[in-house]
């Protein structure tokens, strides 16, 4: 249950909040690359908590 938690966190987080202020520091496509950096292990954390339950 922990991991999906953390897993949803990280994909949001990496989707609206970090995305939206790193968009406003730096240029679109650093932005979004970063953001996908961060959502990637959320998905990688939900697979891995579906798969254990």
């Amino acid at each position: 249950m922990a991991l999906l938690a953390i897993g949803f966190s990280l994909i949001v987080l990496g989707d609206t909040v970090i995305g939206d202020l790193l968009e406003l520091i730096v240029e679109s496509s650093t932005a979004d690359l970063i953001s996908e950096l961060i959502e990637i292990p959320g998905f990688i954390i939900l697979i891995l908590a579906v798969k254990r339950s």
